[in-house]
């Protein structure tokens, strides 16, 4: 499991915690583990002392989700049109299918959208083959219209990414307490995501895709923390004294600190 920084692990654990509070409390192995992870969150929202700058600002954040819901709306005109054009039950399958891919949910927080993401991409992906078989003209538009949502989504991820970052740049931990304090936090939701999972197999009571609904977003975040290591250190200068031990890559605090 790659190590998030403080700040996106504050995103993740105001997500897990917030946004899955129903799921969670369906849990045996999350009565366990919840206490531990919401005292490490209360610590992390109590150590920012500077809010995130303006070139995020909340109206930057909701000016970002109105374009993704005129986006959605353009979306669900289109497969109304779809099944004006032709109410047989494979084309309504369809349409139905298009509007699940940019269905949001309740309440539709930034966090919220952002975890929706992934999963709406993969519906997209599923839908071109369909899609192309419709007449090229309502296919073109169908397909432009989604690829906008999609590119709105995205947008929107990245302030809420950078915004999130940003408000970390006031948190005062020394090197040490920012490796240690990550470093638990990462094994406590490796060790949390194993209790589900084991109880999810003798379980039946709790939803088949549960490791999904509360991991998926955390498995997004850990590949983009890992994709800007990996950037970060192929534009790295080489050091031309290399008689000074370095920190392992794992606990190396500037990448923490991304």
């Amino acid at each position: 499991m790659a190590h998030l920084s403080l700040n996106q692990q504050t995103v993740y654990l105001t997500f897990l915690l917030q946004g899955q509070a129903e799921l969670l409390a369906r849990s045996r192995a999350a009565a366990l583990f919840v206490p531990k992870l919401r005292e490490t969150l209360d610590l992390y929202v109590a150590r920012q002392s500077v809010v995130a700058p303006a070139v995020v600002s909340p109206a930057r954040l909701a000016a970002a989700a109105r374009l993704q819901d005129q986006r959605r709306t353009a979306v669900l005109r289109l497969a109304d049109l779809l099944e004006l054009q032709d109410p047989g039950d494979a084309v309504g399958g369809l349409a139905a299918s298009i509007r699940g891919a940019v269905d949001l949910p309740r309440g539709r927080a930034y966090v919220d959208r952002v975890a929706r993401l992934t999963a709406a991409q993969a519906q997209v992906e599923a839908l071109r083959g369909p899609i192309a078989a419709l007449p090229a003209a309502l296919a073109g538009m169908l397909e432009a219209s989604l690829a906008a949502y999609l590119a709105a989504g995205r947008e929107l991820a990245e302030l809420l990414r950078i915004r999130a970052e940003s408000a970390g740049q006031g948190v005062e931990m020394t090197p040490g307490d920012l490796v240690a304090r990550v470093s638990a936090t990462t094994s406590l939701l490796r060790h949390f995501r194993e209790a589900v999972r084991l109880e999810a197999e003798v379980d039946s009571t709790l939803p088949r895709d549960i490791d999904a609904r509360l991991f998926a977003y955390l498995d997004e975040l850990q590949a983009q923390a890992r994709n800007r290591l990996a950037s970060r250190r192929a534009h790295a200068t080489p050091r031309v004294d290399d008689s000074q031990p370095t920190v392992p890559a794992a606990q190396d605090p500037a990448a923490l600190a991304v």
